[in-house]
């Protein structure tokens, strides 16, 4: 998390004091991890009938230790981020256990195109190998064996949701919602709260249009939902530091005074509603449908 995560989402330390500095430490440790998961899969495993999905950097030398246990073994492996260009990914002292772990899957999914063209450049470039489109799929012969790349974009449950729009809290506190942002246009963000989704450049973009047409700050609210970031470093502070105060501030200066724009339950607006917490799917549907 503290390495691999950044490096994924094109941030590199700058400083021996910045985070997410390579650590021979760290990185016997997630050898071992991979190891041992490696280890427990194997004890379930029925490599003639099973087949194992691997997800997320977390586990990318498991299709590995998978592979020289049984190297008949159908594998695939989906990455749940960003894979970021050779010239990023060639900064990794250990890159090339990684691109190999992964080319020991038989299938490696992507969210993006963008994404899966890393991969296949990091692949030419570091590693030497080719790939080649096979009825409208990529693939890359590896030892033999053609690794198929594909690109799969996840989506959203839709059932669930529609489903969810009718769930007696949803409907509790939609209707909420649309008392205390009653006659206001409602702009809406959930993101996690970490330093990859740039929170503060949304609320800075929202300050720059209020300063430029202050008359909006009656009409609008922005509503900012921040799931807990999973991890802590002294950047995340900053981050979330900043973000606090540019709330504060875009509040005291656009948001309601001296009576002025006061929702049906007399309660003042404010121009920017901070959630920073954790939120049920419930809440989540409410806010998403009451606004615009």
């Amino acid at each position: 998390k503290g390495f691999l995560w950044p490096l994924m989402h094109y941030i590199l330390p700058m400083s021996p004091q910045s985070a997410g500095r390579y650590d021979k430490v760290n990185w016997q440790g997630y050898l071992a991890a991979n190891k041992r998961f490696a280890d427990k899969v194997v004890e379930h495993l029925s490599p003639d009938y099973d087949f194992v999905w691997v997800h997320d950097y977390h586990l990318m030398l498991l299709p590995t230790f998978l592979r020289k246990r049984y190297n008949t073994v159908r594998c695939g492996y989906f990455l749940h981020c960003p894979f970021p260009s050779s010239e990023i990914f060639r900064t990794f002292p250990n890159r090339d256990l990684v691109l190999r772990g992964l080319l020991n899957a038989d299938v490696v999914g992507f969210h993006t195109f963008d994404y899966a063209r890393h991969f296949l450049s990091c692949t030419t470039r570091l590693l030497g190998l080719s790939h080649k489109t096979e009825r409208g799929a990529l693939a890359i012969d590896y030892y033999g064996r053609a690794v198929s790349v594909k690109i799969c974009p996840t989506g959203v449950d839709v059932a669930r949701l529609q489903e969810g729009i009718m769930w007696p809290d949803s409907v509790q506190r939609r209707q909420a919602y649309r008392r205390q942002f009653e006659g206001r246009k409602v702009f809406l963000g959930v993101d996690d709260f970490d330093v990859f989704k740039g929170i503060e450049l949304k609320l800075q973009a929202f300050e720059l249009l209020l300063s430029q047409h202050p008359e909006l700050a009656e009409r609008v609210v922005m509503v900012q939902v921040c799931n807990p970031a999973r991890g802590e470093s002294r950047e995340l502070q900053e981050v979330q530091q900043e973000v606090f105060d540019i709330v504060e501030r875009l509040n005291a200066t656009y948001g309601a005074v001296d009576g002025r724009d006061k929702n049906s339950n007399g309660e003042s607006g404010k121009v920017v509603e901070l959630i920073a917490r954790s939120t049920s799917l419930g809440e989540r549907i409410a806010l998403l449908s009451v606004a615009d």
